[in-house]
């Protein structure tokens, strides 16, 4: 074989070898993007699972205050109910007393 003859095989087998580089790069990008598809899909369902537990959590806190005042506000008619004259005398010391502090 001659030295030209040579080269030239020695260059078709490096283009071959390119070639078949090339054709398997979509595949490879295909490959990458189905795992990384699949990250992105976890992180998306273990957020969504966080998010819905802190939501839950802030749902339970605010029914747990809202029954709170409730109770309070029933407590109070219950002492307004059983103490008229009590609580009429309270509400004007109350109101004397911020009068006092507003005015000064």
């Amino acid at each position: 074989m001659s030295r030209h003859a040579h080269q030239t095989h020695g260059h078709q087998g490096h283009e071959g070898k390119a070639q078949e580089s090339a054709s398997s790069i979509p595949e490879t990008v295909r490959e990458a993007a189905g795992k990384a598809a699949g990250v992105v899909g976890q992180a998306a369902t273990a957020v969504g699972e966080q998010t819905r537990a802190a939501a839950s959590a802030v749902g339970d806190t605010l029914d747990s205050g809202g029954r709170y005042l409730n109770d309070a506000l029933e407590n109070c008619a219950d002492m307004v109910r059983r103490y008229p004259l009590g609580a009429i005398l309270s509400g004007v010391a109350l109101g004397f007393c911020m009068g006092r502090l507003l005015r000064s």
